[in-house]
C-alpha cells in the first residue's frame, strides 16, 4: 500500500465486496510510521472469497496482495471472524 493510504481509502476499496467489520492501516504505535500492511475483516467466508477472487487490487496507485488471515489462538466456541491481511507487493521494473 501507499504511505498515503488511510483507513477510509482502504475501507472504501474493500467495501465493494460487502460490509467490513474492521478495517485498519497498520502504523507503528510509537513513531506513527506506516508498517506496510493493513487488516480488513469481513463477517463471512463468502465475502472474503469475493475480495480474493477480484485480485489484483490497486489502492492509491499501489498493487496490494491480499492474504487470508489465521487466528493465532482459535479455540472451540470462539466467534469466527475472517480476515484479509494486505501486504505491499514490491515489483522490480
Amino acid at each position: 500500500m501507499s504511505f498515503k493510504t488511510t483507513n477510509e481509502n482502504l475501507r472504501s476499496h474493500f467495501e465493494q465486496w460487502r460490509t467490513l467489520t474492521n478495517c485498519m492501516v497498520m502504523r507503528d504505535p510509537n513513531t506513527k510510521r506506516y508498517r506496510d500492511f493493513g487488516i480488513v475483516t469481513y463477517a463471512t467466508v463468502e465475502e472474503v472469497g469475493g475480495a480474493m477472487n477480484a485480485r489484483p487490487h490497486k489502492i492509491d496507485g499501489r498493487v496490494v496482495e491480499p492474504k487470508r488471515g489465521v487466528s493465532r489462538a482459535q479455540k472451540p466456541g470462539d466467534h469466527l471472524t475472517v480476515k484479509i491481511f494486505l501486504l505491499v507487493v514490491l515489483k522490480k521494473h
